[in-house]
């Protein structure tokens, strides 16, 4: 592989192993939560090294193990996030402070959200080379940042557009994500 081709495949790993931290920043802004820039670093590094983590381990286990396991974890992941999303939609609902999270839920989020940045870690980085692992380490912290607030500023348009009750859409994306990922 070219260094171009481990970029873009870091970039495209990333964002398939960070959809959920687009979802939730989405929920964040439909219900106009507000996350600190410190509070949001936090929940980057620990999912940068989550999914460096891995990726190593993925490395140096090379294949024994089949990734279709890794592909049912991450699945499942993906759909049991999504399961927490809803429910914390539902219990939230009718909440309308407009607050900053708490610092322990920003490192409580970061640990649910990197749990399935790992699996998908993990399941593709069975036979990559260290190139890879450390074009991936380098980008992760701005990729997990940027996704975050793009679903969160793409969140608050349309809470501003539309006044119905989008907190739950969140919460549906990941679990759609981990339907389409059984099937694929």
């Amino acid at each position: 592989m070219t260094m171009y081709q481990i970029a873009v495949a870091a970039l495209i790993l990333l964002f398939i192993a960070s959809i959920d931290l687009t979802a939730f920043g989405f929920s964040y802004g439909v219900i106009g939560k507000r996350i600190r820039n410190t509070h949001l670093i936090a929940i980057s590094t620990i999912g940068t090294i989550s999914i460096t983590t891995s990726l190593l381990i993925a490395f140096f286990v090379g294949g024994r193990i089949p990734t279709y396991i890794a592909e049912i974890v991450s699945s499942s992941l993906f759909i049991a996030v999504g399961i927490v999303k809803f429910i914390l939609w539902r219990v939230d609902k009718g909440n309308e402070l407009k607050e900053f999270t708490s610092f322990r839920e920003a490192l409580l989020l970061a640990v649910m959200l990197s749990v399935d940045g790992a699996g998908v870690a993990f399941g593709i980085g069975l036979g990559v080379s260290l190139w890879f692992i450390l074009a991936i380490s380098l980008i992760s912290l701005f990729t997990h940042f940027l996704l975050f607030k793009t679903g969160f500023l793409f969140g608050r348009i349309l809470q501003k557009r539309i006044k119905a009750d989008l907190g739950w859409v969140g919460g549906v994306i990941l679990i759609t994500l981990g339907i389409i990922g059984f099937i694929t």
